[in-house]
């Protein structure tokens, strides 16, 4: 299997947007879901909160950073930094974590 190259991550971010499953298109378009990178290669899905910011990521025994075969019942971490430095996560489907955080603010 080829692995395909690409120039930068805003060239990886338009793949991943046109590739992603329908799915989870409609649902990132519906609760205002972005693609995010937070520097040293790392990618991310991220939903605010107040002045918080969810970073989101596919979850199995560790975090990963493939988007490619993302879907709605994708287990996930959810995870977020206070202004203290403390680290809050929790863990959920795609589908049902995006709601909660929908629900937290109280949309």
């Amino acid at each position: 299997m080829e692995t395909k190259k690409f120039r930068d991550f805003y060239e990886y971010f338009d793949y991943l947007e046109i590739n992603m499953n329908d799915d989870v298109k409609k649902l990132c378009k519906e609760y205002d879901v972005t693609f995010n990178h937070s520097g040293g290669g790392c990618i991310h899905l991220g939903m605010s909160l107040n002045e918080d910011y969810f970073l989101i990521n596919p979850y199995t025994n560790d975090v990963s950073y493939e988007f490619e075969n993302i879907k709605n019942d994708t287990y996930c971490i959810f995870g977020v930094d206070d202004f203290d430095g403390n680290y809050y996560y929790f863990n959920s489907t795609l589908e049902e974590g995006v709601k909660l955080i929908d629900y937290l603010r109280g949309e």
